[in-house]
């Protein structure tokens, strides 16, 4: 457990051990933050041991613990439900965790928050829609400042194989069929660095509120994507681009618009051609 000092900026965060999560906790731990870590008494904790933080449980009370005193609270945690979720998980997840995290803030008189959008549009499924309907709840707690960060399709080594990204890593560096849709979507795509980065830089300006998008700013077909993974690995994999259907109403293109962080003096620093071969750098002997 980890105890602030007196003067000591304190963060308290859920999702802390996500892929996400774990590189805040670590970028912000770095940066002088004091972490409490809000989570289930079955989080792997095991995830953060190299990072003192002081760990609360995701309950009520736990949720005013980890608020008392804080400089900020920050929402990471997400369930998409591609896990075999109930609906009743993901919206505890993304509506009912982050709307209590709102209200411990604003009873704490915590001045400052910030939680983890989505791009994706709220009929797209249950993930989005409770996304949207989070972030609806902010005008009911007008004395906390509120960011949303907008994030666009992030990646990096050790991220869940289930996802799009690592998954097509995988079956490409395995040699396996990789099955697709035809691939015309656009895409942004952001290394994981590149975004710890960005929340930072947003986290280091207490002027900042609204909604910001985090991005590279470069849209990027999904086919080409896929086939840069490809190349890289130089294995005879299947590309059965078509072999799965677009999902209805999705987007033909998402891009962030970088303006906002730019302004802060944040730009991205890992190419798409960098970052896949660190991803892949990191599977090999793994898959």
């Amino acid at each position: 457990m980890s105890m602030a000092s007196p003067g000591t900026k304190v963060i308290a965060i859920t999702g802390v051990t996500g892929f996400l999560g774990r590189h805040v906790v670590q970028a912000l731990h770095a940066q002088g933050w004091s972490i409490n870590a809000i989570g289930r008494p079955t989080s792997r904790r095991d995830l953060l041991a190299d990072v003192p933080v002081r760990w609360c449980d995701h309950d009520d009370a736990g949720l005013a613990t980890a608020v008392r005193g804080a400089t900020a609270v920050m929402h990471l945690a997400t369930c998409y439900g591609r896990a075999g979720e109930s609906v009743a998980q993901v919206l505890d997840a993304n509506l009912m965790l982050p709307v209590r995290l709102l209200a411990a803030a604003a009873n704490a008189q915590v001045e400052r928050a910030y939680l983890a959008g989505t791009t994706l549009p709220p009929h797209l499924s249950a993930y989005a829609l409770a996304k949207h309907q989070a972030e609806a709840w902010i005008v009911r707690f007008p004395t906390v400042r509120t960011v949303v960060f907008d994030l666009q399709h992030f990646y990096g080594p050790g991220d869940d194989v289930a996802k799009f990204t690592a998954n097509v890593m995988a079956r490409c560096l395995a040699g396996q069929a990789v099955p697709l849709t035809e691939g015309s979507q656009e895409r942004d795509f952001i290394y994981i660095d590149d975004v710890v980065a960005a929340i930072s830089a947003i986290l280091a300006d207490a002027g900042v509120a609204g909604r910001i998008e985090i991005g590279s700013g470069e849209a990027v077909r999904v086919r080409d994507f896929v086939e840069r993974v490809h190349a890289q690995t130089g294995r005879a994999s299947c590309l059965d681009f078509g072999a799965i259907p677009n999902r209805p109403g999705e987007p033909a293109r998402l891009l962030a618009d970088t303006t906002q962080l730019r302004r802060l003096g944040w730009q991205p620093k890992v190419s798409l051609e960098e970052g896949i071969a660190r991803c892949l750098a990191a599977l090999k002997g793994r898959v």
